[in-house]
């Protein structure tokens, strides 16, 4: 009977621990900025700022976000490694913006007359830890220069 006890208590312990992990807080977009010029296409890079809200690290998986710029649809981003975020800090996640076609015409000219854009991102990411992931849905709209280097 006290052994029983013991494995009771012994499995609560391990499943308060092993809990649901919070969502990221999505912050907002620094650096936005061209980072190449293809024939085919233009890459643009950003730095993505999140909060851990949790007491321990996590891991980013995937992210599939949608990039608007000047509210056209530019392109999008997709995250396939993964990265280890920091236990309760603000981290800055560096991702590049694979523009499609049709949105580098739509956006051209208003991009290389104008120093500052509006950004507007709407996807998700999955972050967690070991096997306990949780989407994180990412929907951003703000104000960024274009920094042309």
């Amino acid at each position: 009977m006290r052994g029983s006890r013991k494995l009771v208590m012994l499995v609560v312990l391990l499943l308060a621990a092993c809990g649901t992990p919070k969502s990221l807080v999505f912050k907002d977009v620094k650096n936005f900025r061209l980072h190449s010029i293809k024939l085919t296409e233009p890459i643009f890079a950003a730095d993505v700022r999140f909060y851990n809200p949790n007491n321990y690290p996590l891991t980013l998986k995937h992210a599939d976000v949608d990039v608007y710029i000047n509210n056209k649809f530019t392109g999008k981003v997709t995250l396939d490694s993964s990265y280890t975020i920091p236990r309760k800090d603000t981290f800055l996640l560096p991702v590049t913006i694979n523009v499609a076609l049709n949105g580098a015409f739509n956006n051209a000219l208003q991009l290389l007359l104008k120093k500052e854009v509006l950004i507007k991102l709407q996807g998700s990411a999955r972050a967690g830890r070991g096997v306990a992931l949780v989407n994180i849905p990412i929907n951003f709209e703000g104000r960024s220069e274009l920094s042309l280097y």
